[in-house]
């Protein structure tokens, strides 16, 4: 029996209760204070006495294949000191039950919203968790503070977390009776031609701004702040972006920051745009066409945008023969000279080509 026994004793020790270790990713990011409504943005630093509010919190798992598994995370809401739950709010039914269990309880003084994962969250995830929540009576500042924790507490399978950076997010609210009534982003649209993206944006009431910082994202997550104008007695603003390699994707996202001279801050919503540069085509005009007589110049011309750099400008017969190549400088002109001496009558076709060979055009032309 005793053999029997060290036997197991054995067996166990050498194979752990984790039999399993499986990489995911959870994650949430920045979240949005909202009116009951579900749309209307709240100003996190002005809460009126008994609000209720909405707090919308982006849920991700970001793998694109794994699973988080069920008992391997919690996503724990600590609402700070002057917010707690609406009680008319059934905690239980809020969104995404089917993969949290929704609880509350008092941390340190505080309503802490607590999610433990019950079922398994799939690869590419992405959710949102909505909480009724209520302002109190006593005045003051305070930080709502979200985190996705791994913890492995009730599950077969180990869960490792792909990246541990983006696991939390915070937002500072004050309840007030005296508002300072915070910007409000009345316009902000983006446009793109070619490589370029121009941002645009209007502001009312800008008391107390400092700046303004633009931030890009490729995956709405992790922002990063290119560009930043003071605050200035005008309402509406620009910012031009050019999209390089380092930032080209198939979808970038816009915001902008607005941040006050004692360091507080809130965002615009997020606009999105075709993270690539749009296909360059340049349409030509060349005159005189036909070529007659003894003259020995014609003119090139855009019929939109410019020449600008250096160009590849090669001339062939109509059967594709090569005549003559040659490299041309041009210094934002919409038109030039191309020398044709000597050359007889026929068919002829110009090839123009940019440096970067993105943009590029054929155009036939005939001598008499």
């Amino acid at each position: 029996m005793r053999k029997l026994l060290l036997f197991f004793i054995v067996i166990f020790s050498a194979h752990p209760i984790y039999a399993q270790t499986v990489t995911a990713d959870p994650a949430i990011t920045q979240f949005d204070l909202v009116d009951p409504d579900g749309i209307t943005p709240a100003f996190a630093n002005f809460i009126a006495p008994n609000k209720v509010l909405q707090i919308k919190i982006p849920v991700f798992n970001l793998h694109q294949a794994n699973t988080i598994p069920a008992g391997s995370s919690k996503l724990k809401i600590n609402l700070g000191r002057y917010l707690s739950v609406d009680p008319s709010f059934i905690l239980a039914n809020a969104s995404l039950n089917n993969y949290f269990k929704w609880t509350s309880s008092l941390v340190g003084g505080n309503v802490e919203i607590n999610g433990d994962v019950i079922a398994p969250i799939p690869g590419d995830f992405i959710g949102t968790a909505i909480f009724d929540i209520k302002a109190g009576t006593i005045l003051g500042t305070s930080e709502i503070f979200a985190d996705f924790q791994t913890t492995n507490h009730n599950t077969t399978i180990t869960l490792a977390d792909e990246d541990i950076n983006n696991n939390t997010a915070s937002l500072q609210y004050t309840v007030t009776t005296n508002p300072v009534v915070p910007v409000t982003f009345t316009k902000f649209s983006l446009t793109k031609n070619e490589c370029l993206v121009k941002v645009n944006f209007s502001t009312e009431n800008p008391v107390n701004v400092s700046h303004y910082e633009l931030e890009i994202s490729k995956d709405a997550i992790n922002f990063l702040k290119i560009g930043e104008l003071p605050a200035v007695n005008r309402i509406d603003y620009n910012f031009d972006v050019t999209i390089t390699s380092n930032l080209e994707a198939d979808q970038l996202f816009f915001r902008i920051k607005s941040v006050d001279k004692d360091l507080k801050f809130q965002f615009s919503v997020t606009r999105t745009i075709a993270g690539m540069c749009d296909e360059k085509k340049m349409t030509l005009l060349l005159f005189p066409n036909p070529v007659a007589g003894e003259k020995n110049e014609i003119v090139i011309k855009r019929k939109e945008g410019i020449f600008n750099g250096q160009y590849n400008i090669s001339l062939s017969g109509i059967t594709g023969k090569l005549i003559k190549s040659q490299q041309y400088y041009l210094n934002n002109v919409n038109q030039f000279n191309y020398v044709i001496n000597n050359l007889p009558k026929g068919q002829f076709i110009l090839h123009i080509q940019s440096k970067d060979k993105a943009d590029q055009v054929n155009i036939q032309f005939q001598r008499l």
